[in-house]
């Protein structure tokens, strides 16, 4: 009895001394203690977050239970002091470390591993409590300090992503203990070659993401064994050839091989394959050889901008019947050939920043776009004829900084919508429309003419901007009922405008002149008229103020207004 009495106050001293030691901060819901290089404590704060980020610069040991009052489904240890010239922080653990983390589903370690000592196995084993893992990130590590039995602790491992752990080579033993369960794979490194069947443990692999890395080539049967990947990143890569026959994978969907050296694609080298989305984009490609893709009739979006390619040949996409996105961006495009796009049934179709200087007749020959064929920016310097004959789009936009000589133009854009402002575009230009445009917008176009029996067709069509410089002579108009407006010279280019376009919209209901259409009304805003002072904004409010005032009724629909004289 008198040893205990004696020991109480050592007891008593150890305890105060060890609490006097504690740091304890404020991290978000959570509030975090330490004892002097020690985590011991994690609490939550009553905001129920589910996701803890520890910064593990300040510890290299996990006491024990120091978890077990959490709730979370998300651990990150992260070395928030670690340099390119650092080594990973090393923290020991024992076997009572993760206690309370069996709903954690995701764990990451930054810069982080554990000692040797603590990767025990069986009972030992401190990570045997993360029975629900699932998703494993592993970043700014050395892989080979994690032995076969850190990984074999979580059976239920699904993904998997390892990020500069100093994997050069991939070989089979590289994944020794992972779990055959793997759906998702990814490993950022500086890789420089991956062995046959480095894969082949993984038969439900459906993503694999091998991506800024330094691959140059892909070995024959890397992929072997990957009869369910759906996903395959190959992108930022070095790689300069694709071998026939290297991708035996059934159900791929996606193949991404952006950001690397192809210079060539061989003939039926996608053999077999069942894409969706194929992305080439930034690579080295001058020269397309005929039915490269003539095996992916599923695919659905094809990305090959910022490239090398120099011209697009006739029927280039023959069996491509399901494509609705094509990109050719930023390549060096001088030439569309007749019908290069024969068949095709897209979306959308960006030919943006290529050096196109001449459209030839039928470059869009039998094309349907169902939104919108953007062709601007580009230094286009003329466009023939039937450049457009047989063109279905949405949407077609010809807007240049004053280049573009568009002569008459002939087209089937049936409901489109044509931009063609800010070119030279020839008084002709409309003709080639006729019966199929919805919207015409043409502002800032050096348009002069006397004849206008082209605009006749247009029934139905709005226009914006087609009467820009527009001399009233002898012209006609279809809302003057093919009488001849009063041919005196007008002091005004948007009063020009104004009553272009008035007797183009039905709004007038017989010619008249300047002067006789403003004192005929009376009361009009502004008093006596100007006409070396009058401009446009007096239009719009006479307008306005007569809208009940000799306007027929019956031309008023869709906010239209009417004089009847």
């Amino acid at each position: 009895m008198k040893n205990v009495t004696q020991c109480i106050p050592v007891l008593m001293y150890l305890m105060t001394n060890s609490t006097r030691d504690e740091n304890c901060i404020q991290n978000g819901a959570f509030k975090i203690c330490t004892n002097r290089d020690r985590l011991v404590h994690v609490n939550s704060t009553g905001n129920h977050d589910k996701q803890l980020k520890l910064n593990a610069s300040s510890f290299n040991s996990i006491a024990s239970y120091t978890f077990d009052e959490l709730a979370i489904n998300t651990l990150e240890l992260l070395n928030y002091w670690m340099t390119n010239d650092s080594s990973p922080r090393v923290i020991s653990l024992n076997k009572k470390s993760f206690i309370g983390l069996n709903d954690v589903r995701s764990l990451t370690l930054d810069g982080v591993h554990f000692s040797e000592g603590s990767l025990k196995t069986g009972s030992e084993n401190p990570m045997q409590y993360l029975e629900s893992l699932w998703h494993l990130r592993l970043c700014r590590v050395n892989l080979l300090n994690f032995n076969p039995a850190f990984f074999m602790s979580f059976p239920k491992l699904g993904g998997l992503e390892l990020i500069n752990t100093n994997t050069l080579v991939i070989s089979p033993e590289t994944f020794t203990g992972v779990s055959e369960t793997l759906l998702k794979l990814r490993i950022t490194d500086a890789i420089r070659d991956i062995k046959a069947k480095s894969f082949a443990k993984f038969p439900k692999l459906e993503i694999l993401q091998l991506n800024g890395s330094q691959l140059t080539q892909l070995s024959p049967g890397i992929f072997t064994g990957l009869n369910q990947l759906q996903y395959l990143d190959l992108s930022s890569n070095g790689i300069t050839t694709l071998s026939r026959n290297i991708f035996q994978l059934p159900r791929l969907r996606t193949l991404d091989l952006h950001g690397n050296a192809l210079s060539t694609l061989e003939p039926h080298v996608f053999f077999n394959l069942n894409l969706q989305f194929l992305d080439l984009s930034f690579n080295q490609l001058r020269l397309l050889p005929p039915q490269v893709f003539s095996d992916l009739q599923h695919l659905e979006k094809l990305n090959l901008s910022n490239n090398q390619i120099m011209s697009i040949p006739t029927q280039f996409f023959p069996d491509q019947i399901r494509l609705r996105n094509l990109d050719l961006s930023h390549n060096k495009i001088s030439l569309i050939e007749p019908a290069a796009f024969y068949g095709l049934n897209l979306q959308s179709l960006n030919l943006q920043f290529n050096p196109i200087k001449v459209l030839g007749n039928y470059a869009f020959f039998n094309l349907r776009i169902s939104e919108i064929l953007d062709l601007s920016p580009m230094n286009i310097v003329e466009i023939r004829p039937q450049a457009f004959r047989g063109l279905l789009a949405k949407l077609l936009k010809l807007c240049h900084p004053d280049r573009t000589k568009i002569f008459e133009i002939w087209a089937t854009t049936k409901g489109a919508i044509v931009e063609i402002m800010y070119n030279k575009c020839s008084d002709s230009t409309a003709h080639g429309f006729q019966d199929s445009v919805k919207t015409w917008e043409s502002v800032r176009n050096p348009i002069f003419t006397k004849q206008q029996a082209a605009l006749d067709p247009f029934e139905g069509t709005e226009f914006d901007g087609l009467g820009d410089g527009y001399k009233m002579g002898q012209q006609r108009h279809r809302g003057l009922l093919g009488h001849q407006l009063n041919s005196e010279e007008l002091f005004d280019d948007q009063l020009e405008d104004a009553l272009w376009k008035l007797g183009h919209q039905g709004m007038i209901r017989r010619p008249l002149g300047q002067r006789e259409f403003f004192e005929d009304q009376g009361e009009f805003p502004g008093g006596q008229v100007d006409d070396d002072e009058f401009n446009l904004h007096q239009l719009d409010p006479w307008l306005s103020m007569n809208s009940g005032h000799r306007l027929g009724q019956n031309h008023r629909s869709n906010m239209r207004h009417s004089l009847t004289y």
